[in-house]
């Protein structure tokens, strides 16, 4: 094997330098948490009497609501969507940690347009009333309002044969739902953030620390492992840091 013993010295020294002299490279980049706030301003943006306003707006609120990752996210089937008497159940398959959980999603108790069993019921409707019963939650939908259309690419298929969206896709839905309501990446002064898929999973792990819920209950509810050094970097990066502490009052 080459000895990379000078390579790996020139870039520990050059990511050193990066460190030192506060250049925003130095930080790596991360998908920005979509706070509760964030979300209500990119709901706003969307209209709901579209297949596609309905579809972003389930997407947005159920990514939000159980912290998964994209990929999490598009494997759900419509038959993994239950109806319950207080909301619905949910059925999603936990990639890093390898299992399967039922979340249960109820009803908001005051309003509509950020309650996701309403959105979720709402575009489930949608895709009944094209035939769609069985299959991808989240479908790709063309120009013309078209569910689930094959594409083609040099004249061969690609992309998902049943329609299902693309992790891309995902990205690009919560990019322009946040760009339409004028949110900024960039809120930390030196690090670099962008809005992608994983900014809902992270604003759920953000958002329930603030609310207090127990750390191993969020870890456990998302997909975690208990012991995540991400996690954790999420609590302190966007609660921990600003939280009240016994050490604002050491002098």
């Amino acid at each position: 094997m080459p000895d990379r013993t000078a390579a790996n010295r020139i870039l520990t020294g050059y990511r050193d330098h990066l460190a030192r002299t506060g250049d925003p490279k130095a930080s790596p980049r991360r998908a920005v948490a979509v706070t509760p706030g964030d979300l209500r301003a990119m709901l706003a943006t969307l209209d709901r009497d579209t297949a596609v306003g309905q579809r972003d707006a389930a997407l947005l609120l159920l990514g939000l609501r159980v912290g998964g990752r994209e990929a999490e996210l598009l494997a759900v089937n419509i038959e993994h969507v239950a109806r319950h008497p207080r909301g619905l159940s949910v059925r999603l398959y936990r990639s890093k940690t390898r299992e399967l959980q039922n979340h249960a999603l109820k009803r908001h108790k005051s309003d509509e347009e950020v309650c996701v069993v309403h959105a979720l019921t709402a575009w489930m409707a949608t895709l009944a009333t094209r035939g769609r019963t069985h299959g991808p939650l989240f479908v790709r939908i063309d120009q013309h309002g078209n569910l689930g259309v094959a594409m083609r690419r040099g004249g061969r298929p690609i992309g998902d044969p049943e329609g299902r969206l693309s992790i891309r896709a995902v990205d690009n839905i919560i990019a322009a739902a946040a760009e339409r309501a004028g949110l900024k990446a960039d809120r930390i002064e030196g690090l670099r953030r962008q809005f992608s898929g994983h900014s809902l999973r992270r604003g759920y792990a953000s958002a329930a620390r603030a609310a207090g819920v127990d750390p191993l209950t969020i870890a456990r509810r998302g997909g975690w492992k208990e012991n995540s050094t991400v996690l954790w970097g999420y609590f302190e990066e966007d609660v921990d840091r600003w939280a009240d502490s016994p050490e604002d009052n050491l002098l």
